[in-house]
């Protein structure tokens, strides 16, 4: 197959007629502030050229020499689950809504990863970075101290990092207290928890929640009253089962996210266990398919789709205001389906 000759400037003020220079200030916009007058004729002209030859601007050689680009880059990992797909779809809906493009990174939770992605990230001059990878073990302090960056960066769940940086999250406490409060005032007085990975910031600050609003409530967890899961379905499974050994008289399980409480819902039904008429289950984050399973899932929804736009509006405005600071906690939402309901009788021991 022969090469495609991709159209030039030159190549446009060729069919138009015209200099390279009045063909750069027609496409760029600034004929009309230009001091040598061009013509209304000579612009319609030049659009025209470019059009029948599909030439388009070169962006990248025009936004080396621009103050601003009007891009902003996006650092994730894991675009096809749920949370990572919802910020980003909701930073892009962000960034067109400010007419920005957005530009999207993928990588693992590594520091060495993550850093080289957000240097490339700066070498293409974005506007500033939305680093929206969850905060797993530590790499996030050695990344925060090796960076040096002339850009606003907003972290997700960076507020955990320092007081002084851009940061946008779910308030998780609140949202592991929400799922507790919830079954209490039901009447449930044995509950368990399905936790996230214990090293992942948000699976320990939905246990934070939990454990504060147990206590609020006068509650002393049982011993084994919690496993730790991997935010799979498999991982819900197992770690019901688990629970279930060791503590048969829970009424009610609280799922550190929705795919888990999926997975503790099967482990119950095996063990011939209703929902809700025995045990009661709370997810977490309010996943599309929540409201359509057998019983559909009471669960704490995160918004998430506001994480993405926070975290976009946040970039633009401290690129206004270098002296801002902002730091944002989303609030969770209790939604309640079928899931859950007061315990049977006594409670049991």
């Amino acid at each position: 197959m022969p090469a495609v000759h991709r159209p030039t400037m030159a190549d446009v003020a060729e069919l138009a007629g015209v200099s390279k220079a009045t063909v750069s200030l027609v496409i760029s916009g600034r004929a009309a502030c230009s001091p040598i007058r061009i013509s209304q004729e000579t612009q319609a002209r030049v659009l025209a050229a470019a059009q029948k030859l599909g030439y388009s601007v070169n962006v990248i050689a025009r936004n080396m020499s621009a103050e601003r680009t009007h891009t902003l880059g996006l650092v994730t990992h894991e675009f096809v689950e749920y949370g990572p797909a919802t910020i980003l779809a909701s930073a892009q809906a962000a960034a067109r809504a400010h007419d920005h493009f957005l530009m999207v990174a993928g990588t693992e939770p590594d520091v060495d990863a993550i850093y080289e992605q957000i240097m490339r990230l700066d070498s293409w001059r974005v506007d500033g970075i939305f680093v929206a990878v969850p905060m797993i073990g530590d790499w996030h302090q050695a990344l925060f101290r090796r960076l040096q960056l002339h850009i606003p960066v907003v972290w997700l769940e960076g507020a955990a990092l320092s007081p002084t940086i851009h940061s946008v999250g779910v308030d998780n406490i609140r949202g592991g207290e929400l799922a507790v409060e919830h079954l209490v005032a039901l009447g449930h007085r044995h509950i368990g928890l399905i936790s996230g990975p214990h090293h992942w910031l948000a699976a320990q600050h939905r246990l934070l929640g939990w454990q504060r609003a147990m206590a609020a409530a006068g509650l002393d967890p049982a011993d084994g009253a919690m496993a730790e899961g991997d935010w799979t379905t498999p991982g819900g499974y197992h770690a019901a089962r688990s629970l279930l050994d060791r503590c048969p008289g829970l009424t009610a399980i609280v799922a550190h996210n929705d795919n888990m409480a999926l997975g503790a819902m099967r482990a119950l039904h095996e063990r011939g266990l209703r929902v809700p008429a025995d045990v009661s289950i709370v997810g977490y984050d309010d996943i599309p398919s929540a409201p359509y399973v057998d019983p559909p899932l009471t669960t704490v929804r995160q918004n998430l789709a506001r994480v993405g736009q926070v975290a976009v509006d946040l970039l633009i405005e401290a690129g206004r205001d270098p002296a801002l600071v902002r730091q944002e906690a989303v609030t969770p939402e209790l939604i309640v389906r079928e899931s859950s309901a007061p315990p049977a009788g006594a409670a049991r021991a």
